[in-house]
């Protein structure tokens, strides 16, 4: 099945705008985990790592992303087993 050159062009459109609409505020959001300043302005003053290193502090935050990776680790053979089929 051949496509008109219009229909490619506005298939490949409409995937550029879906995917922007899923990706930048993702990059967004990435960005601004490096924002130096506590409130959220744009333009972003100056990028820092000191936001990590207060989360890392955080036992919560420590016990959450262990959590995650246990669960993330054993998703995996779950899913490959036989035994969950």
């Amino acid at each position: 099945m051949s496509e008109s050159p219009l229909a490619r062009i506005l298939l490949r459109l409409a995937t550029g705008l879906t995917l922007a609409f899923i990706y930048l505020p993702l990059a967004v959001i990435a960005l601004y985990a490096f924002n130096e300043t506590r409130t959220q302005t744009w333009p972003i003053n100056g990028l820092t790592l000191k936001w990590f290193g207060k989360a890392i502090d955080n036992p919560g935050v420590r016990s959450a992303l262990l959590e995650s990776v246990k669960v993330a680790s054993r998703s995996p053979c779950r899913a490959s087993s036989p035994a969950w089929r």
